[in-house]
């Protein structure tokens, strides 16, 4: 198949308009109009007031069905059960129950906490697996990745960098999740995002 967009760079035009905005309009597609290959994620970030360490520690704690909360077609988090190791360390496992009767079991993959020295302190990252889904979700992805960072500012306070991946069974479910993803996934990232900091 001949890439239209790269052979009109060669020849020294620039691609036409629909493939040049083909990305936004499409996210699973590239900026080439080609499929993309890359697992469906979404990033959102905030910032805190706070020091690093108090940041993380805060957010190892917190109680999810608060947190969580749902946000249009996507259930919050009702309740916590089936805990196995203290949340927060590597190895712990818990299984969220959601507000529509749906399960899912989070696994602490990796717990680095940052130094507690002010504006010098590294940063601290927080990752967890999302897998056994009961509803809908479990035709399409394997499972999913959390991925928290807690950066100094360089003031005093924090950025915080959330990332959630998929892992899509294959391609066809990776072109169903992308437009979710982009969409009310990272919704409801935001919505998760604004509850954590506006609750010191």
């Amino acid at each position: 198949m001949v890439n239209r967009a790269a052979l009109d760079r060669h020849r020294g035009r620039r691609p036409s308009r629909d493939r040049q905005g083909a990305g936004r309009s499409f996210p699973f597609l590239n900026e080439r109009g080609a499929v993309n290959l890359a697992a469906p994620f979404a990033t959102v970030r905030g910032a805190a007031s706070d020091p690093p360490r108090a940041v993380y520690d805060r957010f190892v704690a917190v109680d999810l069905p608060t947190l969580v909360a749902g946000y249009g077609p996507l259930p919050g988090a009702a309740a916590v059960k089936d805990e196995t190791g203290t949340w927060g360390t590597v190895g712990a496992c818990r299984t969220v129950t959601f507000t529509d009767g749906a399960t899912a079991t989070e696994r602490v993959l990796s717990a680095d906490p940052p130094t507690a020295d002010g504006e010098s302190s590294a940063a601290g990252r927080f990752v967890y697996r999302v897998t056994d889904y009961t509803n809908a979700l479990r035709w399409f992805a394997h499972g999913s990745d959390g991925d928290w960072r807690f950066e100094p500012d360089g003031r005093g306070g924090t950025r915080i960098v959330w990332a959630y991946t998929f892992r899509p069974r294959g391609l066809p479910s990776a072109i169903v999740l992308w437009p979710v993803v982009r969409g009310p996934v990272r919704g409801y990232m935001k919505s998760v995002m604004r509850c954590f900091i506006a609750d010191p």
